[in-house]
Formats: C-alpha cells, structure tokens, sequence
C-alpha cells in the first residue's frame, strides 16, 4: 500500500484485512512471535499492525524465491530442488528476528512499500465550521504538538452560547440569522443588555421589555422589537442549541495519516565458519557452530536495530527540548536529608520525579502516557529500588534488553546510548505504529543467506545477514527526561 495523506479508518481497514489474510498464510511463522519475550515482558500484544509488518515481508521474500525458481538463469545452473530448506529458514529468520531485542517496542513498525517511502503520523482536524472554528482547524498534530482540545466540548456541543454582535445605533427593531441549524425548539434565548427573552416553542419569542419577537426554527432567521431602544455598546447575544436529531449533519472530524518522507538504507553483517572448529566443536559439545552462527547474526542485527531506534529517541528528545518549555526535572543521588528522611520516602522522590515528567509529556503531546523507560547505567540500580519495580527472568543478552518492568512498563537497560545518569520515560502506543517518538520504515526483508564459500580457503564458509530499512524521528512531545544528580 502506498499513501499520500489518507484517511486513518480506511488505512486501518486494509490493514485488518492484509493482517487477517497473512495470519491465514504465515501462521506457523507469526504465531510464535505472539509469545515472544519482548511482547510479553512489555505488556504490547502482537497485534494487527505487527501482522502486516511480518506478513508483507515474508509475501516479499516468497516472492523472490519464486522469481528465482523461474529465472532461465537459475534452471540453467540447477533446479528448484537444489533450493533445499533456504526459503523455510529465511521465512522463519524473518520472522523470528521479528521477536529479539528491544526495537520493536521503541520505535512504531511500519512498511515501506519503495526503497524511497513514507512513514505516518496521526493528525485531526475540525470538518465543521462552527463557532471560531473552520473547515481544516487542526485540533491534534501529534508531529508537531499542537492541540485544540479546549475547543472540542464547545465544536460537539449542541448548545451555541453568546453568538452575536453589540449594539452600534440605538433602535427598537432588529434581525439577524443564526448559524447553527435548525434550532431546537424550547432552547433559543436572546440578551439585549439587561433584558432576556426565550422562544415559546411555537416561534415566538417572548420576555420583559420586548414587545414582539419570531425565531424561525428551520431558516434561523431572527426578527425582534424592543419597547425601549437599548444604549450604544450593549450587548446583543444569542443563545441556542441545534436541533441534531433534525439537522442535515452532525459536527465532523478528520482523522488523517500525515506522510513523512524516509530512505531506507541496507544493513548488513557476517560471521566465518572454520571447518575444523565446526567439526570440533559438534564432536566435544554436541553443537552446531553453524546455527550458534545464524542464532549470533540474528541477535547481532536485532542489536543493531534497537540502537538505531533508540538513537533516534535521543535525537528526538534534544529537538523536543529545543521546540517546547521543559521542565528539568532531578532526583539526587545520595540522601542529604539522611538523619530526617527514612530511606522509603527518599526512593519514592523518583518516583514522584518521573510522575511529574509523565504529567508533562501528556500535557506537550496532549494524548501520550509514560509507558517505556531508558535507563543508563548509574540510573538502573535506582530503578530497581522503585516500589513497583519487578525484574525479568531474561537474560542479559547483547544490546539493550528489557530489565525489568516498573508498575508493568518496560524499563529498557541501554549501556553506552543513554547517559549513566539519565532516565528518559516516552511513549510508544501499543495499538498503532503511528504514535511513537521512533518510526521504523520497513524494505527490503531481514535476510539470511546458505553458507558460502569463504575467499579461496575450502576449509572456511561464510553465512550473512542484511535488510534495508528506515529510521526517522516521529512524535518528539512523546519523549522527556529525568536527570540523577
């Protein structure tokens, strides 16, 4: 699928639809990653989007074993047997690749349909003119920040307060049309000043000082006279609510997926194979130093994944703290008030630290909340100390990895990319790719290549590893950070 700007429902639509046939077809191969660790020790479920990520390059990587199958080429060289298992371990490499490491909870998947593509964001706007609001008025840009929810009660509202103008030549008759139609019998009011006068459902409009008055319920069409002309500068305002059940539409909002231009780059890794240790090593331990190979190429380039997407959290935080006003917030790294402050009331200081920067967020980005952790390496032992805080069964593995959860968000341990003594909370929505500070624009699929011969040496084979993807920053509001000092 290739979009411009293009409406979300409809997007989401042909993504069930791709996702539900990819489940049909990729079963075996999708199911597992449901159970993976990263889903599991994250809260996030395999869902939709991820099926169509995985789903769309297994298709592409079918896709290319069949286009060498009937390549004269190949035919001429050998047949399709000679392709042995390759197509069946690179489908389940793709797949399991999927699974490992900490990127796809950091960084919203997308796929990329051309090597040069789009990622998404979400953006709505007001559909209705209706008060001070226009056809096209953004009311959330989750790229930019900006938000207009303080309009939002007022744009679905029925009710219409205060429509009108002031008084500019003192007289006795006026008349005027209301915007919002039709109008709801029993609920139209007129103030003139100190004077007011409601609608007696019937059309006519009736109160103290006003000698005669109509409301046309379907025109909006307004004709009144008063039995003393009002004072320059006084108020004439409207009152009234729109007839919903009777009107033609209700107000309206859109609810677009916004491009974002990315290029997808090639990503590429290889191990060597020596014959005699391979031998060696399957004689003395029983194993097999071609799949410890395949198993170190698939860890390596999931590594490599989650700190390209974990780079871009921090580059997206440093453009976040130019954009907006944040608040820096602290937590110390000994306890000065130790002869007054128990050890419990000290630890919980981060605590309410990191609440006032999940508070922040939401308020920037207006609809985020804290749900992930980075962690450097004097921030960890802190988190651990939280209330709240529950460590993982998974191993240390290489690159950054899932250390444990803190009221059942992931707090992701990332050496050497995180300051020693930063915390940075963000957002990632588990339901959708397009709301997170990361995209992630997948090409070409993670391939895994056969064993190769190595240069001339018969005695030495290769196996490789590679796929061409992007990575952009998204939402930076959905990123903050709290500082240990």
């Amino acid at each position: 699928m290739h979009f411009e700007e293009e409406d979300f429902d409809a997007y989401k639509s042909e993504v069930e639809q791709f996702a539900n046939f990819y489940d049909e077809k990729y079963g075996k191969y999708l199911d597992p990653l449901r159970s993976a660790p990263v889903f599991q020790l994250s809260g996030k479920e395999f869902n939709m989007y991820d099926a169509y990520c995985v789903g769309a390059q297994l298709a592409m990587t079918e896709n290319l074993f069949r286009h060498i199958r009937r390549t004269k080429a190949f035919h001429e060289l050998g047949s399709a047997s000679d392709l042995g298992p390759i197509p069946q371990i690179a489908l389940t490499a793709i797949a399991g690749s999927y699974g490992v490491g900490v990127n796809t909870i950091v960084a919203g998947q997308q796929v990329l349909p051309d090597e040069r593509g789009n990622v998404y964001y979400r953006r709505r706007t007001f559909q209705t003119a209706k008060g001070g609001i226009s056809v096209g008025d953004v009311f959330m840009d989750n790229l930019t920040g900006l938000q207009n929810h303080a309009k939002v009660a007022d744009f679905i509202g029925a009710g219409v307060e205060n429509e009108g103008t002031a008084v500019t030549t003192t007289a006795t008759d006026y008349t005027a049309t209301l915007a919002r139609l039709p109008i709801r019998k029993r609920k139209f009011k007129v103030t003139v000043g100190a004077l007011t006068a409601q609608d007696d459902g019937n059309g006519n409009i009736i109160g103290v000082g006003f000698s005669s008055g109509t409301v046309n319920y379907t025109s909006g069409a307004i004709a009144f006279s008063l039995s003393v002309a009002p004072s320059a500068g006084d108020e004439i305002r409207f009152h009234y609510e729109e007839d919903y059940e009777k009107a033609d539409d209700i107000p309206e909002i859109s609810n677009d997926l916004v491009p974002k231009p990315v290029d997808a780059q090639v990503y590429a890794l290889k191990s060597t194979i020596g014959a005699i240790k391979s031998f060696i090593i399957q004689n003395r331990f029983g194993s097999s130093l071609d799949d410890q190979t395949t198993k170190d190429l698939i860890e390596g380039m999931a590594a490599g994944r989650s700190v390209r997407s974990i780079k871009k959290v921090l580059e997206a935080l440093v453009d976040q703290k130019a954009a907006a006003s944040m608040t820096a917030f602290t937590f110390a790294k000994t306890n000065a008030n130790e002869g007054n402050m128990g050890r419990v009331a000290y630890q919980k200081g981060l605590k309410d630290e990191l609440r006032k920067a999940n508070y922040e967020l939401h308020n920037l980005s207006g609809d985020g909340f804290v749900n992930r952790y980075l962690v450097g390496t004097n921030a960890a032992p802190f988190m651990e100390s939280q209330d709240g805080y529950t460590p993982t069964s998974q191993t240390p593995q290489f690159g950054p990895y899932i250390m444990g959860t803190l009221d059942g968000n992931p707090v992701i341990y990332a050496p050497g990319l995180v300051g020693n003594d930063k915390i940075i909370p963000f957002f990632n929505d588990p339901t959708e790719p397009f709301k997170a500070p990361v995209a992630q624009g997948n090409f070409m699929p993670f391939f895994l290549t056969d064993l190769l011969r190595h240069g001339k040496n018969p005695l030495q084979q290769q196996r490789a590893a590679a796929e061409m993807t992007a990575y952009d920053k998204l939402v930076i509001s959905y990123v903050h950070e709290v500082s240990l000092t």
